[in-house]
């Protein structure tokens, strides 16, 4: 049986496999020539179908099941044979589902044999796809163009003549290797495409360097005229040198004393932005509560029972709005109020220090002397806060009689919403049908109620009308 390649078989072992039960192994040893005979049925082509279908998966047969000797539910075809030098093992077993729907398992290894260990080796990949590409790689020869060139199945002896020349080629190139040829002209196209990109390197970089030749006596005049220039500006920075040194003294101190001081302007700016943005939040806190006085003188006059309650509440929540305002007032006063102190001691411990820089400048630099006025500015600036820190102390304190007029105001409500409370109850008990006199028990009349309720209401009025200017 001739082969498309390098690959001799050596044993083939079968078992289960369509006629064949548990025939001895097959040796191919010593064989070059072999010749199948027997009548129609005994088996022969089954041989050649144990070798495609150990090595590709394929057989005359649609389904692996229907090559499992009859009765039986598993069979296993073991195939070992030389490609060149070397010995390999495949090994491909099925087995029948166990229900009618059920499909059936395939197990397919690739082994080679070491000869240094002196047993196999395997080679199978992780899935049957994989193993069954290594195999294909290693015949170089797929099973459509075994079975149209090497091997000629029963029935389809004209398989490779009735092909497409389209189909024909590509399965003679495969027979013949042609695929490789083809690697090796694209590798050297692009080991071609590769040279000429380095010769084109190479040219630019013989011109960089030509052109580089052509300038290199221009580069040498101007290297003379730049170390003649370095030499003279060497003696200038000499020179130089010395004269700093004697001046150098007294300009750091004054340099230093500049920094320190465009410092202390800088903190002092800080803390009046600081300070106008709390007066901001002041005026608009006093243009909300003048905006709230307004609502609430604008109110209507409640004029009876559940309207004064209703008023009352109304009040009270407005109130409570009010005290979370002048809280959150308090809160930044003293917030700012504690901004102020650090920022006036540090402006004062900045002001000690700026005192005896300058003090020890006064004496050591008489050209200094423009420092005193900037001494003078930041005595006035700190001046002026310690003015502001006073007028903190007013504000603070006429805020701290606000709280204690709005507190017994507050108190003075509570006293008055309770009473008013009160006299809505009475209102509701005069109003209702059986009403009687709370004074003697006896039962009202409609004269004495309509004025036992105009009497009620009056006094509510007043005390609505005294709780609304506590509000005010």
């Amino acid at each position: 049986m001739p082969w498309g390649c390098d690959m001799l078989p050596t044993r083939l072992e079968i078992r289960n496999f369509i006629a064949y039960r548990q025939p001895d192994p097959v040796l191919f040893d010593g064989m070059h020539l072999a010749c199948l005979t027997g009548p129609n049925g005994a088996g022969k082509s089954s041989l050649l179908d144990a070798i495609t279908w150990v090595l590709w998966g394929k057989a005359r047969c649609a389904s692996a099941d229907d090559l499992i000797y009859q009765g039986q539910t598993e069979m296993h075809v073991q195939l070992d044979f030389l490609q060149g030098e070397t010995q390999y093992r495949v090994v491909r077993q099925h087995q029948k589902p166990k229900t009618a729907r059920g499909q059936g398992r395939t197990l397919l290894d690739l082994f080679v044999w070491d000869e240094n260990l002196e047993r196999w080796q395997p080679l199978s990949a992780p899935s049957i796809r994989e193993t069954q590409q290594k195999i294909v790689e290693l015949l170089r020869l797929n099973y459509e163009t075994f079975v149209h060139s090497a091997f000629l199945q029963q029935g389809q002896a004209d398989a490779f003549t009735v092909k497409t020349p389209a189909k024909r080629k590509e399965i003679l190139a495969e027979i013949l290797g042609l695929e490789q040829w083809q690697k090796y002209e694209e590798t050297a196209k692009e080991r071609l495409r590769q040279i000429d990109q380095d010769l084109m390197t190479i040219a630019a970089v013989l011109d960089d360097i030509a052109q580089q030749e052509a300038e290199e006596p221009a580069l040498l005049r101007d290297l003379e005229v730049a170390q003649v220039a370095h030499v003279d500006a060497a003696v200038l920075r000499e020179e130089a040198e010395v004269r700093f040194q004697e001046v150098a003294g007294a300009q750091e101190q004054m340099n230093a004393a500049n920094a320190r001081l465009a410092q202390a302007e800088h903190r002092i700016k800080q803390r009046e932005r600081d300070l106008r943005d709390i007066e901001l939040d002041l005026e608009r806190h006093h243009q909300q509560l003048d905006r709230l006085a307004g609502v609430i003188a604008d109110q209507d006059t409640i004029q009876a029972g559940f309207a004064y309650l209703q008023a009352a509440r109304e009040a009270d929540q407005q109130l409570g709005e009010k005290l979370q305002v002048m809280s959150a007032i308090k809160d930044r006063l003293n917030d700012t109020d504690r901004r102020i102190q650090a920022a006036r001691a540090d402006l004062e411990n900045q002001a000690t220090a700026h005192r005896t820089r300058i003090e020890a400048a006064e004496r050591s630099a008489a050209e200094l002397g423009a420092l005193h006025a900037d001494l003078a500015d930041v005595r006035a600036e700190v001046e002026r806060l310690e003015t502001m820190g006073t007028h903190r102390d007013e504000l603070r304190e006429a805020i701290n009689a606000l709280n204690e007029e709005n507190a017994a105001l507050q108190a003075e409500n509570k006293s008055l919403y309770t009473e008013m409370q009160a006299i809505k109850t009475r209102i509701e008990t005069v109003q209702a049908a059986e009403a009687v006199c709370p004074l003697c028990g006896q039962p009202l009349g409609e004269e004495h109620k309509m004025t036992l309720l105009d009497d009620l209401q009056t006094e509510g009025t007043q005390r609505g009308d005294i709780y609304r200017a506590n509000e005010n």
